[in-house]
């Protein structure tokens, strides 16, 4: 059950990934666009995580712990009410279109307002599949800094470098590291959750749009 459990999440999150590296006309993005687009959140999340010098308070996550509840049960009831009212039917192939009648046939310009259509809806289901995926992932980030906030909300820059080199300063030195990294994470996530709920709500906005077009 698990193993099952984890390759299918694990083929979503490939596929949706994919989905997002491609143009509405299918194309893919260039891998530089695809590394910029990757740094640029982690810039952000390590700029902002370099001013939590005492990481995060019990009102931010306090915050985040109640929204991003709040996101995972909208963002599921969507996908509940919305999966089976939002087209993605394929374009026919020109065999399924010579069997259609003379007036059911679709025109160049159709044709690309369905393969938009699909692209639109499937970047869709995808963000706000990694929306719920990555809201989840953020609150279970959080639970150790609510649970032990001692050990967490801890001033790294309390610390300074220093030339001795011992066993102590080690552990120091991977410790705030890690916690460093930890907050990393929680900002990366974080940011990218309102990222996808943008990519989701103008994915629907285009659909609707084209859909209007075609009508």
């Amino acid at each position: 059950m698990s193993k099952e459990w984890i390759k299918a999440i694990t083929i979503f999150i490939k596929n949706g990934t994919a989905c997002m590296a491609q143009t509405i006309n299918g194309d893919e993005y260039s891998k530089a666009s695809v590394i910029i687009h990757y740094a640029f959140f982690f810039v952000i999340s390590i700029t902002i995580a370099l001013f939590l010098g005492q990481g995060f308070s019990p009102e931010f996550l306090d915050y985040l712990k109640d929204v991003f509840a709040i996101f995972v049960g909208f963002f599921i009831t969507s996908v509940t009410f919305i999966f089976d009212k939002l087209d993605t039917r394929n374009i026919p192939t020109e065999k399924e279109q010579d069997m259609l009648p003379a007036e059911k046939r679709l025109t160049s310009i159709d044709r690309i307002k369905i393969k938009h259509e699909r692209n639109y809806t499937k970047r869709f289901f995808y963000a706000i599949g990694m929306n719920i995926l990555l809201a989840i992932v953020v609150l279970l980030l959080i639970v150790p800094n609510i649970i032990w906030p001692y050990s967490f909300n801890i001033d790294i820059y309390s610390y300074r470098f220093t030339s001795e080199v011992s066993h102590t300063s080690i552990v120091l030195f991977i410790k705030n590291l890690l916690l460093f990294t930890y907050r990393v994470a929680v900002i990366y996530g974080v940011v990218k959750v309102f990222f996808y709920s943008i990519y989701m709500i103008t994915s629907l906005l285009q659909v609707l749009i084209i859909k209007k077009n075609l009508s």
